[in-house]
């Protein structure tokens, strides 16, 4: 795995594509939407340019609210089978969603949860709850819940409808496989 920071993360934004072959299309890219280079480019490139160019003109001074600014980003660059959009506000410490199924803005407050091994995994199912905070929405992890949400989310998927029971029941079980060290 790759992680990006400081330096070596000149662009804020992050598509479908990786990151490196996204960085290299932003730097090729020349502003002209009309050049066969970004005509032949696939729609994740094009939206990472998109966001980019969105990250750039953010203004703190006559923008407004960041938060509100970020999500007008993601509007932008959505197409019509985006499911979430997050935006990560980073000096709140919280965490800001919306789904297809439930367009109302929703945060986290990660400043609500222990992070050490002795606290107990949580679970959320992103569909649920009403505008502002959801914190307290969070449950203890069970199997159960998360076989529920891998099949509610497989099931509402169309190219994950097919998947066998048995699969779903091993991708509801890899959190499982995870070891936590403090």
């Amino acid at each position: 795995m790759v992680v990006y920071t400081g330096s070596n993360l000149p662009v804020s934004a992050l598509t479908n594509s990786t990151y490196a072959s996204s960085l290299r299309f932003y730097e090729a890219f020349d502003g002209d939407e009309t050049k066969e280079l970004y005509l032949s480019a696939d729609n994740s490139l094009k939206r990472f340019v998109w966001a980019a160019g969105g990250v750039e003109q953010w203004d703190s001074e006559t923008c407004g609210s960041p938060v509100d600014y970020a999500f007008g980003v993601l509007d932008k660059v959505s197409i019509n089978f985006t499911m979430f959009s997050i935006v990560y506000h980073v000096g709140e410490d919280r965490i800001y969603y919306r789904c297809q199924s439930n367009a109302d803005i929703r945060y986290i407050d990660c400043d609500e949860f222990g992070y050490s091994c002795d606290e107990p995994v949580k679970i959320l199912d992103i569909t649920v709850g009403e505008l502002g905070e959801v914190t307290d929405l969070f449950a203890d992890y069970t199997y159960e819940a998360n076989y529920d949400l891998i099949k509610k989310s497989y099931s509402d998927t169309e190219f994950l409808r097919g998947t066998s029971d048995s699969l779903r029941q091993m991708v509801a079980r890899y959190p499982e496989s995870l070891h936590c060290s403090d």
